[in-house]
C-alpha cells in the first residue's frame, strides 16, 4: 500500500505522470515522422515538382523526428528520475515513521484507511478502524463524535488518554494524539493519529495515587490514635476515621487475649460492648469470620456474606451486612484482635481497602501498645499517689508522735536529771559513798537518753525542713570553752588526754551558737568514745578567701582509724562503720549525720581524713557570719 501523506506528494505524482505521458507521446510522434520519411523515399515517382518538394521536406521531417525522439527520451528519463526520487522520499518517510515509539494511522477525509504501521496493528488489531474503543474504566463504547480521529477530520487537533481497547482478554490503555492535514485550499484531506500504550504508566500513576492516598489516610489514623492516650477514646477516634475514608456504613473492632477470649468490642455509632455479652460475642470467635481472621492471621474480603460460610449473623443484630473487609491486628506477630468495615450492599470493598485496613491495623497495634503503656503509667501514678498519701500520713503521724514525745520524754528526763544531780551533790556532802556510784550511773544514763532524744528530734526537724538557725554573736574562745568543759568527763572516762589549740579565740562569729556547739560536742564525743588511752585534740583556725571569713574546727584522735571503704558510711543516719564498735559504744548513729546537715545549713560542711591504726581528723568549716538568705 503506497503512502501518500501530503498535498505536495500528490502534486509531484501528477507532474511525474504528465512527464511520463509527454515523453511517450513525443517518442510515438518521432516514430510516426520517421515512418513518413521512409514512405516518401520508397514511393518517389520522379515528378520534378514532387522531387523538389521531397528534397526539401525530407530533411525537415527527419530533423523534427530526431528532435522529437530526443525530447521524448529526455522526458522519459526525467520522469523515471522523479519517480525514483519519490520512491526514495517515501522510503525515508517510512523509516521516519518507523522510529516513532507508537502506532501511526492515517485516514482520508471519508474515513478510509490510508496507512497503519505495525505497532498500530499490534495495538488495535488487524481490523484497525473496526476495532471498538472504550471510555477508560467504564466499559462504555467511546462516542463517535468524541473520537480523536473524528475531531481531527473536523479540523481539531487533540490529545486524549482515556481510551482503552480490549484484546485477548486484557485491557490496553491508550493515549491518542491526532492532527488534521490540509490541502492547498486549507481543506482537511487526511487525519493522522499517533497511538501510545500507556497501560504501565497508568498502573504506576494509580499505584502512586494509592500510596499517596494511603499515606494521607494513615496520617489521619495516626492523628486519631494519638489525640487521646486513653483506650476507649483512641478506639472510637480510629473507627470514626475508618468510616470517613472507606465510605463504609459501619466499622468495628474486637480485642481478645491470646486464647481468643473477647476482652473488648466496639461498633462505631454503637455503644461499646463489654465482656458481659459473651453469649453473642464468643460464637463469632468460635465459628465466625472474626475468629477465622484472628486465628489464621489473614485478612478477609467478602463481596457478599450470603455466599461465604465464615460469616455468622448475630441474633437480633443491630444492622444488616452484605459486604465486609476485615484484617487482624498484630503486634510483633502476635494477634491482639481484628478490625473491619461493612456495608449493607454487596461488592463495596476491594483489595485496596484491605491494604489500607492492614496499614491502619498496624497503626492501631502501636496505639494499643501506647495506650497500654499509658494505662500502666496511670496505674503506677495512682499507686504512687496513694503511697505518697500514706507516706505523708505516716510522716504527719511521726511528726505528731515526735512532738508529743518531745514534751512527754524531755519533761520527766529533766526532772530525773535535776534530782540525780541534787542527790549526787547531797551524797557527796553527807559522805554517802555507798550510793554515789548508782547516782553517777543514773546521771550518765539520763544524759545519754537526753542526747539521744535530741538527736532524733533534730534529725526529724532537718528531714522535714523545719529546723531554724538563730544567729547570735560570740567569740571562738567562748564556744571552745563550753565544748571542752562538756567533753572533759568523757575524755577522763576513756583515759584520754584532751588538748586544745586555739590562737584565734578573739575572732567574732555570728551564727547559731547552740547548733555549732552541738556539732563540736558530737565530734569530741565520738573521738573520745573510739579512742582509749590516747590524745584527742581540738584545733581552731581562722581562714580568709575570696568567698569571705571562715572558721575551721578540727577534731583529731589517735584511735583505731577508719578504712577508706567505711568512710562513706560515716554520715549515713542510723549507721556505724563497724558492728563491733556498735556493741562496744553507745549511740544511735545519728550524731555525724545530724552534724553534717547542720553544717551545710550554715553554709559549710564536715570532712574527714582517716588512716587505720593511726586515727582520724574531722574538720568543720563554716562561715564566720551566718547568711539567712
Amino acid at each position: 500500500m503506497a503512502l501518500h501523506n501530503t498535498t505536495k506528494d500528490k502534486s509531484v505524482q501528477s507532474i511525474i505522470a504528465r512527464q511520463h505521458w509527454v515523453s511517450i507521446g513525443a517518442i510515438v510522434l518521432a516514430v510516426l515522422l520517421m515512418v513518413a520519411v521512409i514512405v516518401v523515399v520508397l514511393f518517389d515517382n520522379n515528378d520534378q515538382l514532387h522531387s523538389n518538394i521531397d528534397h526539401l521536406l525530407l530533411p525537415i521531417l527527419g530533423l523534427v523526428a530526431a528532435v522529437t525522439l530526443l525530447f521524448g527520451v529526455h522526458m522519459f528519463s526525467k520522469s523515471e528520475r522523479n519517480a525514483q526520487s519519490l520512491r526514495e522520499s517515501e522510503q525515508r518517510l517510512r523509516q521516519f515513521i518507523g522510529t516513532i515509539p507508537g502506532g501511526v494511522v492515517v485516514v482520508d477525509r471519508e474515513g478510509g484507511l490510508i496507512y497503519a504501521n505495525t505497532p498500530a496493528r499490534e495495538l488495535l488489531g488487524e481490523e484497525l478502524l473496526a476495532t471498538p474503543l472504550y471510555l477508560q474504566s467504564t466499559h462504555q463504547v467511546y462516542p463517535t463524535e468524541l473520537l480523536p480521529v473524528t475531531r481531527a477530520l473536523q479540523g481539531e487537533s487533540s490529545v486524549v488518554d482515556d481510551v482503552e481497547v480490549h484484546r485477548d482478554d486484557k485491557t490496553i490503555l491508550l493515549e491518542m494524539r491526532t492532527s488534521p492535514i490540509r490541502d492547498a485550499e486549507n481543506k482537511v484531506e487526511y487525519a493522522v493519529a499517533i497511538i501510545f500504550d500507556i497501560t504501565q504508566r497508568k498502573q504506576t500513576e494509580g499505584e502512586l495515587h494509592f500510596q499517596r492516598d494511603l499515606f494521607e489516610k494513615m496520617v489521619a489514623v495516626a492523628r486519631a490514635t494519638t489525640t487521646n492516650p486513653a483506650l476507649e477514646p483512641t478506639l472510637k477516634n480510629a473507627l470514626e476515621v475508618l468510616l470517613d475514608i472507606t465510605d463504609a456504613e459501619h466499622s468495628n473492632l474486637l480485642l481478645a487475649d491470646p486464647d481468643g477470649v473477647v476482652l473488648y468490642t466496639m461498633l462505631e455509632h454503637g455503644s461499646p460492648l463489654r465482656v458481659e455479652r459473651k453469649g453473642s460475642v464468643n460464637p463469632i470467635m468460635d465459628n465466625g469470620l472474626a475468629g477465622w481472621v484472628y486465628h489464621h492471621l489473614e485478612p478477609a474480603l467478602i463481596p457478599d456474606v450470603l455466599q461465604d460460610e465464615r460469616w455468622l449473623s448475630l441474633p437480633n443484630g443491630e444492622y444488616s451486612v452484605r459486604s465486609i473487609a476485615m484484617v487482624p491486628i498484630l503486634l510483633d506477630g502476635a494477634p491482639l484482635g481484628v478490625m473491619g468495615v461493612s456495608h449493607h450492599q454487596p461488592d463495596q470493598f476491594h483489595s485496596d481497602h484491605i491494604k489500607f485496613l492492614q496499614a491502619a491495623a498496624d497503626q492501631m497495634a502501636l496505639a494499643l501498645r501506647n495506650t497500654r503503656v499509658y494505662e500502666e503509667e496511670r496505674r503506677l501514678a495512682e499507686e504512687l499517689t496513694r503511697a505518697r498519701e500514706v507516706s505523708e500520713a505516716a510522716y504527719r503521724s511521726k511528726s505528731m508522735f515526735l512532738a508529743k514525745m518531745s514534751h512527754e520524754l524531755r519533761t520527766p528526763l529533766t526532772v530525773i536529771m535535776g534530782y540525780s544531780d541534787m542527790l549526787l551533790d547531797y551524797s557527796k556532802q553527807a559522805n554517802l559513798t555507798i550510793i554515789q556510784p548508782q547516782l553517777v550511773k543514773i546521771q550518765q544514763s539520763t544524759s545519754y537518753l537526753h542526747r539521744l532524744i535530741n538527736g532524733i528530734l533534730d534529725f526529724s526537724e532537718i528531714e522535714a525542713g523545719r529546723m531554724e538557725l538563730i544567729p547570735e554573736k560570740f567569740t571562738v574562745a567562748e564556744l571552745v570553752q563550753v565544748a571542752i568543759e562538756e567533753a572533759n568527763s568523757i575524755a577522763e572516762k576513756s583515759g584520754n588526754t584532751l588538748v586544745v589549740e586555739c590562737d584565734v579565740g578573739q575572732v567574732m562569729m555570728k551564727t547559731d551558737f547552740q547548733h555549732l556547739h552541738q556539732i563540736l560536742d558530737n565530734l569530741l564525743d565520738n573521738a573520745c568514745k573510739f579512742t582509749d588511752q590516747g590524745i584527742v585534740t581540738l584545733k581552731a583556725v581562722h581562714e580568709k578567701d575570696a568567698s569571705g571569713d571562715w572558721m575551721c574546727f578540727m577534731v583529731s584522735d589517735t584511735g583505731s582509724g577508719i578504712s577508706s571503704e567505711q568512710v562513706h558510711k560515716l554520715f549515713q543516719a542510723f549507721s556505724q562503720v563497724d558492728a563491733n564498735l556498735l556493741r562496744r559504744t553507745e549511740g544511735a548513729g545519728l550524731g555525724l549525720a545530724v552534724s553534717r546537715q547542720i553544717a551545710r545549713m550554715m553554709g559549710g560542711d564536715i570532712t574527714v581524713v582517716s588512716q587505720v591504726g593511726k586515727g582520724s581528723t574531722f574538720t568543720v568549716r563554716v562561715p564566720c557570719e551566718l547568711s539567712l538568705g
